[in-house]
């Protein structure tokens, strides 16, 4: 409002400067001349007419009011629930509240305090809390009694459980710990040391294990050597009552597991992505100003509990837990991120050391980091124009191009133009095994998508699941997201006699016997490999087939939705029309890449002949067919390379 009032009177202003210029104006122009001098009497002088009275200058219209500014949207409100007692273990959290970071974000943040008997797990999932922080394997358990959380980052990316010895004590290896006493406390510091010990070929029964809980008195006085503890803790008490303690953290010694995950619950990630983003990236920025001026978040932290922190001891405190934080990893993938293998090792940990009994399966549990480090939340709802007779309906495919996928969960840069197409999350595994330096860069429902390099041409591998609709999905999330070539590395099983159980099968079409294809194209359409794609891999598998001992067959598979509606008869038919053999997802693969502009081929390995009834086995491992996987695999990659080498030489 100043501002209009501002511009009103300055118009004003010179509105006023101009009338008075204008009437001074009209003064010299209409003043009558002297008359000459004459002899002759003067005539006598007509009267001057009356002037016309100037018209009265109108009113300058009242400027219109600025428009009122539109109220800043009232804040979310949310609650985080620590697992203990405030200390600056939760730096991130106190100073993205005391800094402002939660506001930017549209947040209002109640943080709550936990302690002994006060459980941020099952908190958030009664609904009490909106978010919590809590372990990593605990948070297994959770999911292994299918409490519905979703974890969307890990803030330690190194897991402080640990052990320590006086420094004077002369344990400087772990092939010191032969013979020593250990104290321990159930728990995460526990299972990590004897995975530990496991990982570096050292029995845990050469050690005498002393059950004493959390108390730091035994191993101060000499009744242990050695004792399981956070390194972010007890070492720092010890050493401030003058104690110099030397560390062995899990972590350094090949157990790689995190700690401080952030969670919420499935229903409420799924609904509210938006206030999670800025949830995560408001503590990733608190970590980031508490080690950029830590006596400032010391400040924050100790004013949340003055009578009962020490600033002496928080301080180191942190200057320790900048170890757990500031990884390599997290400085190249940001604060808060994660990987799927560190939550393999702690699923792990936890079944051989912790007692979790059932497979969680990891890849069910690991939080779409990506949707929540580049803030996109749900995908747009359908544009209707209400103006129109006609619906514009929302483009899934076009309006979805260059973010972050909804299913897949990769954005742009993550996956490389080649992508292999595995049926099975596990099978990207095999894959990564075959690749230079592969790296995770997302795991979601029956997507994972593995990157890495093959004789320096970048290669990604994605799961599809099993069927047509979602390896149409991963094919178009991949495409909006740059890649441009794809290669189905599965099982398959053949018709023909003579086909073995392990043997290499390179299709160059598909008989379309699948809904999702019918779906995209006319019925008559064919689903077609790509010819110098195709070629490309009979050139690899024709190589390394002397070699490996496989054999190598070329033909037309069907690609079929039911499994258990193979008949005899229907296998009999498939048989007569001298189709090779029968998989689940490329005639959709073939169809899709061809309308996105991309390529597409495939080779699998024979699981079983239909033929051979006898040799089908559902209940044993198919060692051939494994051993068909890794050829397989091979002569993918060895065909992209060939496909590349054809191309720069053309």
């Amino acid at each position: 409002m100043r501002r209009a009032k501002h511009w009103s009177t300055g118009l004003a202003l010179l509105l006023a400067v101009a009338l008075v210029a204008a009437a001074c104006g009209d003064d010299e122009d209409t003043a009558a001349p002297e008359p000459a001098p004459t002899t002759e009497p003067a005539a006598e002088a007509p009267a001057e007419p009356e002037p016309e009275p100037e018209p009265e200058p109108e009113p300058a219209p009242e400027p219109e009011p600025a428009p009122e500014p539109e109220p800043a949207p009232e804040p979310v409100s949310v609650s985080l629930r620590l697992p203990w007692f405030p200390n600056t273990q939760f730096s991130g959290s106190y100073v993205a509240s005391a800094k402002g970071y939660f506001a930017e974000e549209g947040l209002d943040v109640t943080i709550n305090p936990g302690g002994f008997d006060v459980n941020s797990i099952t908190l958030v999932a009664a609904g009490s809390d909106t978010f919590g922080l809590h372990d990593t394997g605990s948070l297994l358990f959770a999911a292994a009694e299918d409490i519905p959380l979703m974890t969307v980052a890990t803030y330690f990316h190194k897991h402080p459980g640990a052990v320590m010895a006086l420094a004077d004590s002369g344990i400087e290896t772990l092939e010191d710990f032969v013979g020593k006493r250990i104290g321990f406390a159930e728990g995460g510091p526990w299972q990590l040391t004897q995975a530990m010990l496991a990982k570096n070929g050292i029995d845990i029964d050469e050690l005498e294990q002393v059950a004493i809980g959390f108390d730091l008195a035994p191993i101060l006085d000499g009744s242990v050597d050695l004792k399981t503890v956070f390194a972010t803790n007890e070492p720092v008490l010890a050493e401030l009552q003058g104690f110099p303690a030397r560390v062995f953290v899990p972590y350094d010694y090949g157990v790689e597991t995190s700690a401080n995950a952030l969670f919420a619950t499935r229903n409420y990630f799924e609904d509210n992505p938006e206030v999670v983003c800025g949830m995560v990236r408001a503590i990733s920025r608190g970590w980031e100003f508490a080690f950029e001026n830590p006596e400032e978040a010391l400040d924050i932290v100790i004013a949340v509990d003055p009578e009962n922190l020490d600033r002496e001891k928080e301080a180191r405190s942190l200057e320790a837990i900048k170890d757990a934080v500031l990884t390599p990893d997290a400085v190249a993938d940001g604060i808060g991120s994660m990987k799927h293998s560190r939550w393999e090792t702690v699923d792990e940990v936890m079944r051989t050391y912790g007692g979790l009994d059932v497979d969680v399966g990891t890849c069910a549990t690991r939080s779409e980091w990506r949707q929540v480090v580049n803030g996109v939340g749900a995908p747009p709802p359908h544009s209707l124009d209400d103006e129109r007779s006609a619906l514009a309906i929302f483009d899934k495919s076009a309006s979805t191009r260059d973010i972050l996928q909804y299913h897949v969960r990769v954005g742009p840069g993550d996956v490389a133009d080649y992508v292999l197409l595995p049926g099975d999350p596990a099978r990207v595994g095999l894959i990564a095994e075959h690749l230079d330096e592969p790296r995770e860069v997302a795991c979601h429902r029956e997507y994972r998508t593995v990157t890495g390099s093959f004789q320096g041409i970048a290669v990604s591998a994605t799961s599809t699941g099993i069927g047509c609709p979602s390896a149409a999905i991963a094919v178009e999330e991949l495409c909006n997201v740059g890649a441009s070539h794809f290669i189905r590395v599965g099982s398959s099983a053949a018709f023909v006699e003579g086909i073995h159980a392990g043997d290499i099968l390179i299709n160059t079409a598909a008989m379309r016997l699948d809904g999702t294809s019918a779906t995209y194209v006319d019925e008559g359409f064919p689903a077609v490999a790509d010819h110098f794609l195709v070629r490309a891999l009979i050139d690899a598998a024709v190589d390394l087939a002397p070699e490996r001992g496989f054999a190598t067959h070329i033909g037309l598979n069907v690609t079929s939705d039911a499994f258990y509606a193979e008949s005899p008869e229907w296998v009999e038919r498939m048989i007569a029309q001298r189709i090779m053999n029968v998989e689940m997802e490329s005639s959709a693969i073939f169809t899709v890449a061809h309308l996105r502009n991309a390529k597409a081929a495939m080779v699998c390995a024979v699981s079983y002949n239909f033929t051979a009834p006898a040799e089908i086995d559902y209940e044993g491992v198919n060692e051939p067919l494994v051993a068909g996987w890794h050829n397989a695999i091979d002569v993918a990659l060895e065909g992209i390379w060939r496909y590349e080498a054809t191309k720069s030489t053309s």
